[in-house]
């Protein structure tokens, strides 16, 4: 599930609520100081949100785990997984009982009671162990087929082989796809919503973005990004995908901002000046405002600009 896009609405919901700030303004939920990876909502009971932490090594405090609650944040249960690297957690939109976890060296879980019980499910993955930081950092499900999934396998520290997992029966079997990506960091792995024939692929490391259009079967490299010509020194950091509009993908990067409306074949710089030299960059094009783009730094100055 993409992390700003529920994160978005979340704030329009609480935005609808008396006990909340209104719209334009923020209001804090809770789970300070945890490390919050993803939060995701029930579009059938919005009061009802599911938020992941992962565990930070250098922060005894921030323990890692899985929270839910029932009242749009003002109290949170903990669901289990403490102590753990959660990444990302994907529910299924049409049934959302049925949630994936991301669990790092743990693998992927799901769970097909709103989240009281998980079950692994790592058939066919090579897991590496908390001192190699080689597990599954992010998950996504196929819009038109639920049973389609791909997960990211991250290599944190370069000794293991980052790898794109796939699934076609609802994750009791995963198969690694054939992949240049030995070392590789692989951070982000998504099914085109609009179009569920197309998938991507971010490397971190590398700062390289791959596409599938046969459902994630296959990848290559999309050698026209700007920031992957053999010319220039930056890297993508994010990518995301225009809600309104098929075949259109945005990319950002250290120095730029960079948009394509036919899947990959030309692309335009939008901007060349903004969050220069920031790192930890995030896009997001909100699903209920179209025109509207939103990016974060993770920098000690993080900025919001749109």
């Amino acid at each position: 599930m993409k992390r700003f896009s529920v994160l978005l609405l979340i704030l329009c919901s609480i935005a609808c609520s008396a006990a909340f700030a209104g719209i334009n303004e923020w209001t804090f939920v809770g789970l300070s100081p945890e490390h919050v990876t993803d939060v995701v909502v029930r579009p059938d009971q919005p009061n009802t949100m599911f938020a992941i932490s992962a565990l930070h090594a250098l922060d005894p405090v921030q323990m890692g785990g899985l929270f839910k609650t029932t009242d749009h944040g003002q109290t949170w249960d903990t669901l289990g997984f403490l102590h753990a690297w959660l990444w990302d957690l994907e529910m299924d939109p049409l049934h959302p009982d049925t949630m994936w976890l991301a669990a790092d060296t743990l693998g992927v879980y799901r769970t097909t009671d709103g989240g009281n019980t998980w079950e692994a499910r790592n058939n066919g993955m090579r897991l590496g162990d908390n001192a190699w930081y080689n597990g599954i950092y992010s998950i996504s499900m196929n819009s038109a087929n639920p049973s389609l999934l791909l997960c990211a396998m991250h290599n944190g520290i370069g000794f293991h082989d980052g790898t794109v997992y796939r699934s076609t029966d609802g994750g009791e079997n995963w198969t690694a796809l054939f992949s240049p990506w030995i070392h590789y960091r692989i951070d982000k792995v998504a099914f085109d919503p609009l179009d569920p024939r197309r998938a991507y692929v971010m490397d971190i490391y590398y700062g390289k973005l791959y596409q599938s259009t046969d459902s994630g079967a296959r990848f290559c490299v999309m050698t026209g990004v700007p920031e992957q010509l053999p010319d220039t020194t930056g890297y993508i950091s994010d990518f995301a995908f225009d809600p309104f509009h098929p075949n259109s993908l945005w990319c950002i990067s250290p120095d730029s901002v960079y948009n394509t409306t036919d899947a990959g074949t030309t692309w335009t710089v939008l901007s060349t000046s903004l969050l220069t030299n920031q790192y930890g960059l995030k896009i997001l094009l909100p699903p209920t405002r179209t025109g509207e783009i939103l990016c974060s730094s993770s920098a000690p100055l993080g900025q919001l600009a749109q």
